[in-house]
């Protein structure tokens, strides 16, 4: 894949070499890790900011648009802190937050619009532009919403079940309904209408995506979103993810934020376009 024309400088060809010559990014540290939450490689380009101007955030823009997923959730991440770095002048870091608000209006993946919603929690960063201002109401107005709905847990571990269970009580989710085994969770689901079903992949008599795939196959619930949580290894946590039929994954052990942050997004969708 080769990097946008306008970015590409002198004899660059791909997204590697571009990104070393910039950047100074080692193309290596990007793996296959990107789709699951909590992740330790999880990180932002590091850009400083006298080497920040025009072309970079043009470049960056780009990459959230059409890169792989791995740079597009870097790029989201590098935005994210020049949105919100003091050491960043006024006018780059409201040009990060128009960028990011695109990404909410845009991107498909749960986990890339919420790297690109953080920003906006901050009263400084949606301050910054009147797009600051609406994505940031946008989002408050999201998270209220979300939780008046609800949510079915599916875990067959039952200290972490009711631990997420009381997190997201306790975070002022209204309606939360716990359950072991897959069997316990299909008629409930069908019943509740949940907004959202949190499952774990590895459970006694079957398997996490084999639910999901008889809750996708019901016509009475294909349409509610699922959310992997698993301790899986990562080429199975892939194989699951490839079936299409969970929204995100989240990696035991994560962090608290992690999950009600994650349930949120879920619930919100993308962000209405002008």
């Amino acid at each position: 894949m080769t990097a946008p024309d306008h970015a590409r400088g002198e004899g660059f060809r791909s997204y590697d070499r571009l990104l070393s010559a910039l950047f100074g990014i080692d193309r290596s540290l990007f793996g296959g890790w990107y789709r699951v939450v909590g992740d330790k490689f999880r990180q932002p380009l590091e850009v400083a900011p006298e080497l920040l101007g025009e072309p970079g955030l043009r470049f960056l823009g780009d990459l959230t648009t059409s890169a792989p997923y791995e740079l597009r959730l870097a790029a989201v991440m590098t935005l994210r802190d020049i949105a919100a770095g003091r050491n960043h002048a006024h006018r780059f870091r409201a040009q990060a937050a128009a960028l990011l608000a695109d990404v909410l209006r845009r991107d498909s993946e749960v986990l890339i619009r919420l790297d690109a919603v953080r920003p906006f929690e901050a009263s400084e960063v949606a301050a910054l532009s009147a797009t600051g201002r609406e994505t940031a109401a946008w989002w408050m107005g999201q998270r209220q919403a979300a939780h008046q709905a609800t949510v079915l847990i599916s875990e067959s571990e039952s200290v972490l079940g009711y631990l997420m269970e009381r997190v997201l009580t306790t975070c002022g989710w209204r309606t939360v309904f716990r359950c072991e085994e897959p069997e316990e969770t299909l008629e409930p689901a069908g019943k509740l209408q949940p907004a959202l079903v949190i499952t774990d992949l590895a459970k006694p008599r079957m398997w996490g995506d084999e639910m999901a795939q008889a809750l996708k196959s019901s016509p009475r619930t294909r349409h509610i979103p699922l959310l992997l949580v698993t301790a899986q290894a990562s080429d199975r946590i892939a194989r699951a993810m490839a079936t299409g039929h969970f929204k995100a994954a989240l990696a035991k052990p994560f962090l608290l934020r992690e999950l009600t942050g994650t349930v949120e997004m879920v619930c919100a969708g993308t962000m209405p376009s002008d």
